[in-house]
């Protein structure tokens, strides 16, 4: 199984990324402070990524798709 981001999904995350990473730079040797979760549904894919530095989260569904 595959799942892919749009170009507008991107843009959309990388900016929201960059906001966070302003906020706290080092997060550890390992990294992984972004958690990508793909929720499929019968209309379509849910995804968001949560932060686990301050526990945000972004929906980046393109739900004009569905």
């Amino acid at each position: 199984m595959n799942f892919e981001l749009s170009i507008p999904q991107v843009k959309k995350l990388e900016e929201w990324i960059s906001l966070r990473k302003e906020t706290v730079k080092d997060t550890g040797a390992i990294g992984g402070r972004f958690t990508f979760c793909f929720t499929p549904t019968s209309l379509g894919t849910v995804i968001t990524v949560k932060d686990s530095v301050d526990n945000s989260t972004i929906d980046i569904s393109d739900y004009t798709d569905w």
